[in-house]
């Protein structure tokens, strides 16, 4: 197989160097910021690595079995723009970036009318120390098909769903958790350093997750909602209001005060008699279901 990596930044790089490494494929591999004859670490690099660089997209396109172009959101289209023209029938072009599900099918269409195949994908972790074998999810009916010869290279891959959105929907999906993860660390340590009390607030939070196994206990969180939204919203309002009182920054604070009164306003403690259900998805797809009625109201 012979692959191309189109942007070679941290974890294009890494996946690049990975899979020449594991040596079942032949990489190639195009950047706008990258010089085939330029002596910046990351290119000479690359080039030690056995990766070759190529000078234009025209180069790059022509040649490959397979396309994965790992650019940032912002720029994943226009990337496809200048790729779509040189594509051919047989290719496949995996976008890996963090585009919206509603941009990854406009880039659909554009590869579509080159003839070449199109797949939905999404990087689940950090390729800073599983580099090649960093998770991937490609969502297309073909994906089972593509993930398999691309494992067989050295990638780890996972077939998601035959919908272009699927592994893009699950990547931003877990990075709206683990962005406001950071979100919120950033607030709750920011204000520890200013009442003198971090080293204990950090621990407190490690001990939290010592106790319990974390599936069950977020499990457990979203349940219990269904009976105490309205007084935990009430009590992280008052912490935004302490929070203000001492110039501290509030805005996470405020913001899980916002999406509890929410919870709380549903009815949802009333449809569940004041019960707290035994299996989380059902306040789950009670919330969806308040959601679906609101927007249709």
């Amino acid at each position: 197989m012979v692959i191309g990596i189109i942007g070679l930044g941290e974890v294009g790089s890494r996946f690049a160097a990975g899979l020449t490494r594991a040596g079942h494929a032949e990489i190639f591999g195009y950047d706008p910021h990258i010089h085939i004859g330029g002596t910046r670490e990351k290119e000479v690099r690359l080039r030690e690595s056995g990766v070759r660089l190529l000078q234009t997209p025209q180069e790059l396109a022509q040649r490959m079995d397979v396309l994965i172009a790992v650019m940032s959101c912002e720029i994943a289209y226009r990337t496809a723009a200048q790729f779509a023209e040189f594509l051919h029938p047989g290719q496949h072009y995996l976008d890996l970036s963090s585009a919206v599900p509603a941009r990854k099918m406009e880039i659909a269409s554009l590869i579509a009318q080159s003839g070449a195949h199109f797949l939905d994908g999404g990087i689940l972790n950090s390729p800073e120390v599983l580099w090649e074998k960093t998770p991937v999810v490609l969502s297309d009916p073909d994906a089972a098909a593509v993930a398999g010869g691309l494992n067989a290279c050295g990638m780890h891959i996972r077939a998601l769903g035959c919908e272009i959105g699927q592994a893009s929907g699950l990547k931003i999906l877990r990075s709206i958790f683990a962005k406001s993860l950071e979100a919120l660390l950033l607030e709750a340590y920011t204000a520890a350093e200013a009442y003198g009390v971090l080293p204990e607030v950090q621990q407190a939070l490690l001990d939290m997750f010592a106790r319990e196994a974390v599936a069950p206990m977020f499990e457990r969180m979203v349940a219990t909602d269904a009976v105490h939204a309205l007084r935990r919203a009430r009590e992280i309002e008052s912490m935004a209001q302490m929070l203000e009182t001492d110039n501290l920054d509030s805005t996470m604070s405020r913001a899980a005060a916002k999406k509890l009164y929410w919870s709380a306003n549903s009815g949802m403690k009333q449809a569940f008699a004041a019960h707290i259900p035994t299996d989380y998805r059902a306040v789950v797809r009670y919330l969806e279901n308040y959601q679906k009625s609101s927007r249709q109201a």
